[in-house]
């Protein structure tokens, strides 16, 4: 559904049109830097306030737009890593940052003590949420952070989600330590370039999973009708996994592996590799690895250069 500023439709006998159609979508009221008022407009006439799923708007005080957040907020304390805190009015902002582009709303962005949910260093704070749309309207990234888990998503335009990235904390107000992490990229032609799986994702899941807006990755076998890319790096997988990933033909195809720490494969799993004759890179930083595995891969794939912690089998 279409998201537009009120300024760029045209009203005539009391009906909203956009781009000489009857509108039907959402409609942003707008004065000066402020946000007014949301309305839904079903065939170019305003019915009742709008509300988003993920963003409650009556919470907020401020609510104000331009195209970047830069243009209207200050960014005057610089805290670390890239990080600023914005500034509205020479105080710290809280609200909601609506962002436009040629009147469609590309962007909504909650601010809490100064802070936007991708440059919070204060510690996680519950009710931070970030949505980004395409031009039609529908949601292209969505980031919540309710203080104990956070979570994002990047959408593709048939909604379908394409990236996603879970992480759990163990003190349920917040704070540092992560219990668990899982995150799943696919690159352009929906293949899986790259798995990080940390702690126990799997079993701290059913915990929260009431909490999880896409509760996509429940168990190994989610990678069982998924291609990989023909770079894969993988990091906290198991033989599980590999064993799923295989049952697709991109397994097979692949020119290069990455494994890192906290993967915990055995043989089987290398067994499943040594098969991949199109391999020229494995690339492994484990402990506990088998070298006569390894050999027993660079004699049925000579071309595959392998190295275990930075140094080269060479047989």
């Amino acid at each position: 559904m279409l998201k537009v500023k009120e300024e760029i439709l045209k009203i005539e006998n009391g009906i909203y049109y956009f781009e000489d159609n009857i509108y039907t979508g959402i409609i942003y009221f707008t004065q000066d830097d402020n946000v007014l008022d949301i309305k839904i407009c079903i065939n170019g006439k305003v019915t009742k306030s709008y509300e988003n799923k993920y963003i409650n708007y009556k919470t907020y005080e401020l609510h104000l737009h331009a195209q970047e957040v830069e243009d209207i907020l200050d960014d005057e304390e610089y805290i670390e890593d890239d990080s600023f805190r914005y500034f509205y009015k020479e105080e710290p902002f809280n609200g909601v940052f609506y962002g436009f582009k040629e009147g469609l709303l590309i962007e909504e962005n909650i601010c809490i003590n100064g802070f936007f949910v991708d440059n919070d260093r204060q510690g996680f704070v519950a009710g931070y949420a970030k949505i980004k749309y395409f031009k039609n309207g529908e949601m292209s990234y969505l980031h919540l952070n309710n203080g104990y888990c956070e979570q994002w998503y990047d959408f593709d335009y048939m909604k379908e989600v394409r990236n996603f990235y879970i992480r759990i904390y163990k003190d349920y107000k917040g704070k540092e330590t992560i219990e668990s992490l899982v995150e799943v990229f696919f690159d352009e032609n929906n293949n899986v370039y790259h798995i990080n799986i940390r702690g126990n994702y799997l079993e701290d899941i059913k915990r929260i999973k009431n909490q999880i807006e896409f509760n996509i990755y429940v168990a190994n076998t989610f990678f069982i009708d998924k291609n990989t890319s023909e770079i894969l790096y993988v990091n906290g997988i198991n033989d599980d996994i590999i064993y799923y990933l295989n049952k697709n033909e991109g397994f097979s195809k692949m020119t290069k592996l990455f494994i890192f720490h906290k993967s915990l494969i055995s043989n089987k799993s290398f067994n499943i590799i040594k098969k991949c004759k199109n391999l020229r890179g494995l690339d492994l930083l484990l402990s506990n690895v088998d070298t006569n595995i390894l050999n027993e891969i660079k004699k049925e794939n000579p071309l595959c250069k392998i190295e275990l912690n930075y140094k080269e089998i060479i047989l």
